[in-house]
């Protein structure tokens, strides 16, 4: 008998579907980056391959509405990791150009007791750059300072 949760209209039903232009909501689980959780992966890929036939693969599904719950597929496309950067720097989010760390940023990190995914979302760089600044590997701020310790 085939799983009923890889049917279309098991995953529809959890999402709220307003008008055509608006955002549709995720109403079940949520990831802690703030983002729909479906079965092993995030909603919005789901919303994405079901309403296109087309599976992402290796690629990013990005929103053009920055809505992280959103489902709709009106507002998601496909893109690698720069696109999706572009997209976020060309709206203004993330506060870093080019996620090109000033050194006070750099300072802030080494100073944050928070985990390093939260660091990095603040950032907006990886958990492993986060964890790179911390263990003095990388930012010539940072390996500077090592050399004189």
């Amino acid at each position: 008998m085939a799983d009923p949760t890889l049917e279309p209209a098991h995953f529809w039903a959890r999402v709220a579907v307003a008008e055509p232009e608006g955002c549709w909501e995720w109403l079940a689980g949520k990831q802690s980056a703030g983002y729909g959780r479906y079965r092993d992966g995030l909603a919005h890929r789901a919303a994405f391959e079901f309403a296109t036939g087309i599976h992402p693969g290796r690629l990013q599904v990005c929103h053009t509405c920055d809505n992280p719950l959103c489902c709709n597929p009106a507002h998601l496309f496909l893109g690698d990791n720069r696109a999706n950067m572009e997209d976020k720097m060309r709206k203004g989010r993330g506060g870093h150009t080019g996620n090109r760390l000033q050194d006070e940023d750099v300072f802030k990190i080494l100073g944050d007791p928070r985990t390093y995914r939260l660091i990095a979302a603040e950032f907006g760089v990886s958990a492993t750059t986060v964890g790179r600044i911390k263990r003095r590997q990388s930012h010539r701020w940072t390996q500077r300072w090592a050399r004189r310790r």
